[in-house]
């Protein structure tokens, strides 16, 4: 977990110089993933939160490649 949770600080640290770009509500989708990942080191079941984690990866690639919000 250690290298999922710092892969997902540099994409949070790159998007916070990014905000501008990609936008604030595309952003909180990977802080909302690093959210859900602290919550799964102290769940008594994790692979709940490390779904949430997937779909809020998933949910940032989606609306990054949605047009409607470039």
């Amino acid at each position: 977990m250690n290298s999922i949770y710092s892969n997902l600080m540099r994409a949070y640290d790159n998007g916070i110089t990014l905000r501008e770009s990609i936008g604030s509500e595309t952003l909180s989708y990977i802080q909302l993933a690093v959210y859900e990942l602290n919550k799964a080191r102290v769940s008594q079941s994790p692979l709940i939160e490390l779904q949430k984690v997937m779909d809020n990866i998933l949910a940032f690639w989606g609306i990054e490649d949605d047009p409607a919000f470039s």
